[in-house]
Formats: structure tokens, C-alpha cells, sequence
């Protein structure tokens, strides 16, 4: 049994890694897009990215199955609250119209 729970927890981090920098990718392009198009960086935007940095760092840092490493589910709570914040953040984000 705890095999499997490290599989899987280990599994779960990779994912988290992932979307995490997909998400942080994808604002970084609009970033660049902003700066190209002479637009101005909303607070809500750079909340959103430095919450993608943090994730990734979180996920990089907690990859690895440490024989306390359930401990660190408040974390996981904590940023899955602000992920979700996030998206609320970013449900009408747009691009400056020309």
C-alpha cells in the first residue's frame, strides 16, 4: 500500500507540474503580447503568474516521496484556493482592443 500511495503521489506532483507551467507559459505569451502591443500589466495578471511560479517551484521542491511528505497537505489546500482564485481572476482578462 505505501508503494502505491508514493506512485500516485508522485503521479499527482508531475501533473501539478505540468498544468502549473502550461499556465505559466501561457501568460508569459500574453505578457509579451501585452509589451508588444503597448498594453498595461493588470495586478490580477501578475498575481496569476507569480502563483504559477510558486507552483512550479512547490512541485519541483515536493516531487519526491519523503517518508512525511503528507504533512505538506495544507500546502496543497492553500494553493489549490489560490489557483481557484486565479481563474476567477482571469475569466474576463482580454486583450486591450485596438
Amino acid at each position: 500500500m505505501a508503494i502505491a500511495h508514493k506512485i500516485v503521489y508522485s503521479c499527482l506532483r508531475v501533473f501539478e507540474l505540468g498544468c502549473s507551467a502550461i499556465v505559466l507559459g501561457l501568460l508569459a505569451k500574453f505578457f509579451r503580447l501585452l509589451n508588444m502591443f503597448g498594453g498595461t500589466s493588470d495586478s490580477r495578471l501578475l498575481y496569476s503568474i507569480s502563483m504559477a511560479a510558486i507552483s512550479v517551484f512547490a512541485s519541483i521542491v515536493l516531487v519526491t516521496p519523503l517518508k512525511y511528505s503528507f504533512y505538506c497537505f495544507p500546502l496543497d489546500l492553500a494553493l489549490f484556493v489560490c489557483w481557484i482564485v486565479c481563474f476567477a481572476l482571469l475569466e474576463d482578462v482580454s486583450f486591450p482592443s485596438q
